[in-house]
């Protein structure tokens, strides 16, 4: 393939500028050899250099459309993995990205994420996998662990969680084990006290943002919080009071409201929602 389309490109390359030729050839060859390995932006990259240099090089136009379709169909298999680690279907999302590795071998994303994937079906048998809310918050620990946007530090929160819910469950102290040989500094870095649970500690550690005026950290806090426990109305009321601070009226009130639907008869947060009545009708 590399040959046939370096025999099309002959013929323009000789109406250039013997320089240009050979910087044109030199952006050809890097982007031939990045397309063939699979590294298709770093291709497309090298190809618009070589129309910076000529915008008549057909040639490069239809190698970043090639290119640029390859980009669309892997990354819906990215999807599609990240799709089914969420959902807890390790050996599917396992067998996709071996069929990926099979066509870039040399990827150190699909390497990484293979890795993990072994690591967790070693530990978890997809038969004892429950439905219950312990195994809901393990596989949202694992999901942070081996998906797309790996959290390990939340990772690793969230399987203690589970830990705390089903203290029995051997699966899950084997999970926590991983995690701490992955990064030997979520232990060694931990502050969270003995006896304090993990819900306890985020919670303090978000007020102690708050209370320090660091009100992106907290709303990080909370967030985690709500991703543990979604309808913490504690939690809620603290991350619409953060939006109120950072002066996002419409955030707070959507915070506020979805509180409402968990707890209707709550005086203090009609108070709230009240206030930015009054806020939005002094702004207007």
């Amino acid at each position: 393939m590399k040959k046939i389309l370096l025999l099309i490109i002959t013929i323009p390359l000789v109406l250039i500028a013997q320089d240009e030729r050979g910087q044109m050839k030199k952006y050809y060859d890097a982007a031939f050899q990045y397309y063939l390995e699979g590294k298709y932006q770093k291709a497309i990259e090298n190809w618009n250099l070589v129309l910076k240099i000529d915008p008549n090089q057909v040639t490069a136009k239809n190698m970043i459309q090639q290119a640029r379709e390859k980009m669309t169909d892997l990354g819906q298999k990215e999807k599609e993995i990240d799709e089914l680690i969420e959902k807890g279907d390790y050996q599917n999302a396992l067998t996709l990205t071996e069929q990926l590795i099979a066509a870039d071998d040399t990827n150190p994303s699909f390497l990484k994420t293979k890795n993990k994937l072994e690591n967790i079906i070693s530990i978890v048998n997809p038969d004892r996998i429950g439905r219950n809310k312990s195994w809901g918050i393990a596989k949202l620990a694992i999901y942070n662990y081996a998906g797309k946007n790996e959290n390990l530090p939340f990772a690793y929160d969230a399987i203690r969680y589970a830990i705390e819910i089903s203290t029995k469950n051997k699966t899950f102290q084997k999970i926590m084990d991983l995690f701490e040989k992955e990064d030997i500094s979520l232990k060694t870095k931990d502050h969270k006290p003995p006896d304090t649970s993990i819900l306890e500690y985020k919670k303090n550690l978000s007020l102690q943002y708050i209370y320090n005026s660091q009100f992106y950290p907290a709303i990080k806090e909370i967030e985690e919080i709500l991703q543990l426990e979604p309808y913490d109305l504690v939690s809620l009321k603290r991350l619409g009071s953060v939006y109120l601070k950072l002066k996002k009226y419409q955030q707070a009130r959507k915070i506020w409201e979805k509180a409402l639907k968990i707890s209707p008869d709550d005086e203090q947060l009609k108070e709230y929602i009240k206030a930015l009545d009054k806020i939005n009708e002094s702004s207007n």
